[in-house]
């Protein structure tokens, strides 16, 4: 009826997307635009079949159009923002996003601006952005998670602590926020800790991720032997201790700060204490290369 329905022409678009014929679909969409070149969605539709073709800078372009023709509508604005960051522009995506955010408060903007920011080594800003967001939704995963990868970037370890402790609390099935704690006590020295959540690890990601699990276990297994260690150089060295650890060695290793894993005590209990000396030697040597 109407050869140059814009509308018609982008709905065939559509479709001709979703059969997967790309080449078509960007034909249609520029016949659509032809008809009626301050149709929004006509450049809209093109972006998305000319990305699908993998012709990614004609998609930017497209969807710079649509920006120009409604600057207000964000979904468009984000999507051309995508692009650039995925093309490596970040320079270029930052003003617009900076602008989005001064004019809404959507959370997915101040996320978006806080993810460029961190592409961009501007962590403080970084920050700033994902704590405004987190201000209105305390519980948001991604924005603690992006915060958390801003303190550490900064070698704020403490600050990255807490949040990998909040994380933990808000999705307590998640193995990797206790393996995220387990490694920041451990920077921390705090070896309970740090044993505490490697074995929290082990038992929420036993089935579901086994390779998880084994990192945990090996770090268990680092910690428990490195005190292990410390505790046998203490105990040649000092006869006091040395004694303590004949007549309770679980209890001599607690009060002195050790904090071992059931495997690690079993462990301690089979060291014979009065072969200390030559167990210190044996490990110099074994140990010196």
């Amino acid at each position: 009826c109407n050869p140059r329905c814009a509308r018609a022409q982008k709905s065939l678009a559509f479709l001709a997307m979703e059969q997967g014929r790309y080449d078509d679909a960007i034909l249609l969409c520029r016949e659509a635009i032809s008809a009626d070149p301050s149709y929004e969605q006509a450049y809209i539709e093109l972006a998305g079949a000319l990305q699908l073709a993998g012709r990614h800078d004609e998609a930017l372009k497209a969807l710079q159009q649509a920006v120009a023709l409604n600057p207000r509508n964000l979904e468009y604005l984000l999507r051309a923002i995508s692009l650039l960051r995925d093309a490596g522009l970040l320079e270029e995506a930052l003003p617009g996003l900076e602008w989005a955010a001064a004019i809404c408060e959507e959370p997915a903007v101040r996320l978006a601006l806080g993810e460029c920011y961190l592409d961009l080594d501007r962590n403080r800003e970084a920050m700033d952005a994902f704590n405004a967001v987190l201000r209105t939704r305390p519980r948001d995963l991604r924005a603690l998670d992006l915060l958390q990868t801003a303190y550490l970037k900064e070698g704020e370890i403490a600050q990255a602590l807490r949040i990998a402790c909040r994380l933990a609390i808000v999705c307590p099935q998640d193995p990797m926020n206790f393996f995220r704690k387990g490694v920041l006590f451990q920077q921390m020295g705090d070896l309970r800790q740090a044993i505490e959540s490697f074995q929290r690890v082990v038992e929420i990601a036993a089935e579901s991720d086994t390779d998880l699990a084994a990192r945990a276990r090996t770090a268990v297994d680092l910690l428990d032997g490195l005190q292990l260690r410390q505790m046998i150089t203490l105990a040649t060295d000092d006869p006091v201790f040395r004694a303590r650890m004949r007549r309770d060695p679980i209890e001599a290793a607690a009060a002195r700060g050790f904090h071992l894993s059931d495997s690690g005590l079993s462990a301690l209990q089979q060291v014979e204490m009065d072969e200390l000396p030559s167990l210190q030697v044996a490990w110099v040597r074994r140990n010196y290369h």
